[in-house]
C-alpha cells in the first residue's frame, strides 16, 4: 500500500494561495462514509505518489491532525481530479475519494503495452492503439494498478488484440465489450500517385487572383447600375 500524509486545512477560498506558496497542495477528502474535509498535502510528496499511483491505485491517506471524531486517522482513497495549472503544469488542487471497501467501484485502469509486434518489425506494418486505459469494476482490494497488453501477439498484418484477450484477474469485471479492439496492425498506406494532366492550358486562360478580383468587382458594379436603371 502507498502512504501519503495530509493535514486538516483551515485556509479556504482565496487563502489557498498561501497553502501553495508554502509548498503544499490544497485538497479535499470526501466519500460516502466521510464528510467533505479540506486538507493539504506536501507538494513533492504528492507529486511522487501521483506519478506512482495515478488515479487507479489505492492510497492510504494518513491525517496528522484530526478535526472530528467521525474522521478516521487512516483513509483508503483514490486520487480524483488532480487539477494542474494550464501554464506551469503544477498541481493546484486535488480530490481524494474515500473508497467503500465493501462495495465494487468503477475506475479506469491504464494499459501498459509491452514487447514489439513481429508484424511491425518484420513486415513494416503500422501499429494502431485504440485506447490507453480501460474501465473496470471490482472491490477496491482487487483493483489492479495496470493491465498489460502483449504486442508480440500481433504477428501478421491485420492481426488484432481484443478485450477478451487481456489477462484480467477473475475478480475484476471489464466494462467494455469483449470484442472491442485494443490494438491492431495494418498495412502501411502507400503514397498515392498523382497523374499529371497532359491537357495544355493556354496562357490567356490563366488568371491571377488580382485579375479575378477585379472582374468580380466589375460584375458587381454592372449589376448595381442595371438595378438603378430598372428602378
Amino acid at each position: 500500500m502507498i502512504f501519503l500524509k495530509a493535514t486538516i486545512r483551515e485556509e479556504l477560498g482565496r487563502k489557498s494561495k498561501k497553502v501553495r506558496r508554502d509548498g503544499y497542495v490544497p485538497g479535499v477528502l470526501y466519500g460516502r462514509k466521510v464528510k467533505s474535509t479540506p486538507i493539504s498535502i506536501g507538494y513533492k510528496e504528492f507529486e511522487k505518489v501521483y506519478n506512482e499511483a495515478g488515479e487507479s491505485t489505492l492510497v492510504t491517506l494518513e491525517l496528522e491532525t484530526i478535526g472530528t471524531k467521525d474522521l478516521p486517522k487512516e483513509n483508503v482513497v483514490l486520487i480524483r481530479d488532480a487539477v494542474m495549472h494550464p501554464l506551469s503544469r503544477s498541481f493546484i488542487h486535488v480530490d481524494f475519494y474515500q473508497v467503500p471497501m465493501d462495495e465494487k467501484i468503477s475506475v479506469s485502469i491504464p494499459l501498459v503495452f509491452e514487447n514489439e509486434s513481429p508484424a511491425v518489425k518484420g513486415e513494416g506494418a503500422v501499429l494502431v492503439r485504440n485506447i490507453y486505459e480501460i474501465g473496470v469494476s471490482a472491490y477496491p482490494k482487487d483493483l489492479p494498478s495496470e493491465i498489460k497488453v502483449d504486442l508480440s501477439a500481433l504477428e501478421h498484418t491485420d492481426d488484432s488484440i481484443l478485450v477478451k484477450s487481456l489477462a484480467v484477474p477473475a475478480e475484476v469485471d471489464v466494462d467494455v465489450e469483449e470484442d472491442f479492439v485494443i490494438a491492431s496492425v495494418s498495412a502501411p498506406v502507400e503514397d498515392e500517385i498523382i497523374e499529371e494532366s497532359t491537357e495544355e492550358v493556354a496562357p490567356e486562360d490563366i488568371k491571377t487572383e488580382g485579375e479575378e478580383k477585379r472582374e468580380e468587382q466589375k460584375a458587381e458594379k454592372v449589376a448595381e447600375e442595371e438595378a438603378g436603371v430598372e428602378g
